[in-house]
């Protein structure tokens, strides 16, 4: 079973359970009187959400009391379908309470009844309009909890897919060059009888919410059905004109001459030889009506009154168009943002007021072609200073942990970028010793130190061993998506500090890691004075203006004064060498994590501030914590650290959580779900995502041994791993990737950023999680 962030407006809108709503500015109270008889005209309740928890979620917070009293009641045993209410789904994730999805679970059992359909296969024919859209709905979420568990009954997801396949199969199966699949592809779907074949503005755009919603739940398969389905607004918007967008009903028979249709098989003859040529917006009286006929068709017809002596529409209509539009619009269904924008500019120009309901943020949505994720590749927009737009940023799709969408962005090359920089700045690239030249410089044990506060993450002399020589110091820019160069490699042939012939000869021992003068003499800096290129691992951190790594020597760069420095480090007043097995972190002036001597895998350590060579050993991790090599260190947020380990002599799977603040640990946590496995190594990838589940999960991807290259993801309120793969691009492994995958927030975004570069791709992968 896995749990949701109950409680938590914005996680649970990261995940796509709730909508996300502008507020139209007008008051509105809750609704503590449902009236289940369905009583005629338009009531608040009526929609994808009812009207007043929509205004919860658009900011109304006072309004959460009531909702919850109302949502106390249990459906009755009979009910109207077509104003049925989505009463209890807010009110359960709002605060877990069994009590509501209780109550959800008897909802879709009495739908199911009155329609007299067994719960696992309902829908057919003669479900259209609200009486297919409240079911669905209904469906769909209690489809999803079923996925994660929580449901009592276990018939949802076989229903959804029987759904599914039933509109695949059979109201898609048509050729598009017939004019019977043609009508029919928009026309099927509010059928209640063979003579009332036809739509209605509103319903049918509750039936687009709806589908639409089901892809934001995770359940990327109705995505060809939503596609399929927007269609008839695409029609209504672009084959007839604006001024009909909102048209309340139009009976498919109504178009026939009298005694045309007389059944189903008789409507489907009359419309393989008619289509759309006589399906029109209106009747054909009323459209040639002197008002009707000489309005502007690029504005909403006039609503609420009668027009010429004749009523046409309701206001509302239009805005459940906007609704079902902009919902498309975040499934990147083509026309959509168009569509979205242009109705939301429309009802403003008509003067009305917005309902909450169809309120449905985003706008103005990107209508830029080059947006468009096409085959999981995302082209980013750019203004005139190199900056991505933010709505090229708010155009990527929101992952969820059910469908954790992975983009691979376009034209962006780690190792092509900065080898091409630096042949356009003079450096001779035949001068590159080491056999992985740039690519070394990303994939040898190489770490990272991202700088929140300015969205640039740091690589300082990469390399090392016999991978790479290069000790130059390159950046990725986040808000540009761009790769740079802070600081050129020094130049092997400089006069007065040219590189010994040992020292080009592969490092002369075999390692660029230290240098090897021509007499044989190990120094651990170069003949200029700057560190050489080296396996960095984890040991990478800034603070402040100071850019530095822990390997051996405090390694530093001042990246305001563009000075280098080279220090020893110190522990119990002595000089100290740090090995491999290393990992800082920063937190305001301060750096924590591991700094360790060769073959020591235990304890914990403190740099007082960024000038700091003192290596200060702190409160050490609970027993099951150690630095062996199984282990992988991450950041969760400003203040705490993860250590996560294999303890091989409990031959247990644990994590515990590091207070910077506080410098304390908390409790050791034992995890299970994960197979059994060999050697794991420190550089591995690792995040922390709080919106996936009410405690927030850790997505782990190992980087040796048997589970290299595989995913899991970790849920901290169950402790239990599972396998995880992406949607989206078919990502590569790339090689000891460690905090090269990371978290960022960008253009009212955050996102994952992974960097993937090995010995067949360079490559780096965005996915939004907020």
């Amino acid at each position: 079973m896995t749990s949701l962030p109950y409680g938590n407006v914005t996680a649970l809108q990261a995940l796509g359970l709730l909508p996300v709503y502008d507020d139209p500015g007008h008051n509105i109270s809750a609704d503590t009187d449902i009236k289940w008889s369905g009583e005629g005209g338009e009531r608040g309740e009526i929609g994808l959400f009812p009207e007043d928890h929509a205004a919860f979620l658009a900011g109304r917070v006072e309004l959460l009391p009531e909702i919850l009293q109302a949502a106390s009641q249990p459906p009755p045993s009979s009910f109207s379908f077509g104003h049925a209410p989505n009463l209890y789904w807010l009110p359960y994730l709002m605060t877990g309470d069994a009590k509501y999805l209780d109550h959800m679970e008897v909802y879709y059992r009495i739908f199911c009844n009155q329609m007299n359909k067994p719960y696992d296969n309902w829908v057919s024919w003669q479900q259209a309009g609200r009486y297919l859209a409240w079911p669905l709905r209904q469906l769909v979420q209690l489809a999803y909890l079923e996925k994660r568990g929580l449901t009592k009954n276990s018939y949802y997801l076989v229903a959804l897919e029987n759904a599914k396949n039933n509109f695949l199969n059979n109201a898609m199966s048509g050729k598009p060059e017939n004019k019977h699949h043609d009508v029919w592809r928009v026309l099927v779907f509010n059928s209640v009888t063979y003579d009332s074949f036809g739509w209605t503005g509103w319903m049918e755009s509750m039936v687009g919410q709806v589908i639409n919603y089901a892809v934001q739940l995770g359940f990327n398969d109705w995505f060809p059905i939503a596609e399929w389905q927007f269609e008839h607004l695409n029609r209504r918007m672009n084959l007839w004109s604006i001024k009909a967008v909102d048209n309340d009903h139009v009976f498919f028979a109504n178009r026939a001459p009298s005694g045309a249709i007389t059944d189903y098989a008789s409507g489907r003859a009359w419309a393989a030889s008619n289509g759309w040529d006589k399906v029109t917006e209106y009747p054909k009286y009323k459209m040639d009506m002197p008002t009707y006929s000489g309005w502007d068709k690029n504005s909403l017809f006039a609503a609420d009154s009668k027009v010429d002596g004749m009523f046409y529409t309701y206001h509302n209509r239009a805005q459940y168009a906007y609704a079902w539009a902009a919902l498309a619009a975040k499934n990147r269904i083509p026309g959509a943002a168009e569509i979205a924008n242009i109705l939301r500019s429309k009802v403003n120009d008509r003067g009305d007021q917005w309902d909450f309901k169809n309120y449905q943020s985003g706008y103005p949505f990107s209508t830029d072609s080059r947006l468009k994720v096409n085959s999981g590749t995302w082209k980013p927009v750019r203004n005139e200073n190199g900056l991505v737009e933010k709505n090229s940023w708010l155009g990527l799709p929101i992952s969820s942990l059910d469908n954790p969408q992975i983009l691979k962005i376009d034209k962006l090359n780690p190792v092509s970028d900065i080898t091409n920089l630096l042949k356009d700045r003079g450096f001779d690239t035949s001068k590159m010793y080491g056999y992985s030249r740039v690519k070394g410089t990303f994939t040898a044990w190489v770490g990272q130190a991202f700088d929140r506060a300015a969205n640039i993450a740091y690589y300082p002399w990469g390399g090392g061993h016999a991978d790479s020589s290069i000790n130059g110091i390159w950046k990725f820019n986040i808000d540009k998506l761009k790769f740079d160069i802070e600081s050129m490699p020094s130049n092997p042939n400089r006069v007065g500090v040219q590189w010994s012939a040992n020292y080009k000869n592969r490092g002369g021992d075999g390692t660029f890691t230290t240098y090897m003068d021509d007499a044989g003499g190990i120094h651990f800096s170069l003949p200029d004075g700057r560190p050489p290129s080296q396996h960095t691992y984890g040991g990478v951190v800034k603070i402040g203006d100071l850019l530095f790594t822990t390997r051996n020597r405090k390694y530093s760069y001042n990246l305001k004064t563009k000075e280098y420095k080279i220090e020893n480090w110190i522990k119990n007043e002595s000089l100290f060498m740090t090995s491999i097995q290393n990992a800082v972190f920063s937190y305001r002036d301060q750096a924590f994590g591991i700094l360790k001597s060769e073959l020591q895998y235990f304890g914990w350590n403190k740099l007082e501030s960024s000038q700091s060579v003192v290596i200060e050993d702190i409160s050490s991790p609970p027993n099951g914590i150690n630095f062996v090599g199984q282990h992988l260190v991450l950041q969760m947020d400003d203040t705490r650290l993860m250590a996560i380990n294999f303890d091989a002599q409990s031959s247990r799977s644990v994590y515990a959580i590091f207070d910077m603040e506080t410098e304390s640990w908390g409790d050791l946590v034992e995890t299970y779900g994960l197979p059994e496995h060999n050697y794991t190594q420190e550089m591995q990838a690792g995040v922390y995502i709080p919106s996936w589940g009410s405690k927030g999960s850790v997505l782990r991807e190992f980087s040796y041994g048997s589970l290299r290259g595989q995913w899991y993801v970790l849920d901290l309120a169950t402790s239990q791993y599972t396998p995880f793969s992406f949607t989206g691009y078919k990502i590569q492994a790339g090689t000891f990737v460690g905090n090269k995958a990371f978290i960022a927030d960008v253009g009212g975004i955050k996102a994952l950023f992974y960097l993937a570069v090995n010995s067949k791709v360079s490559e780096v992968y965005v996915m939004r999680i907020q």
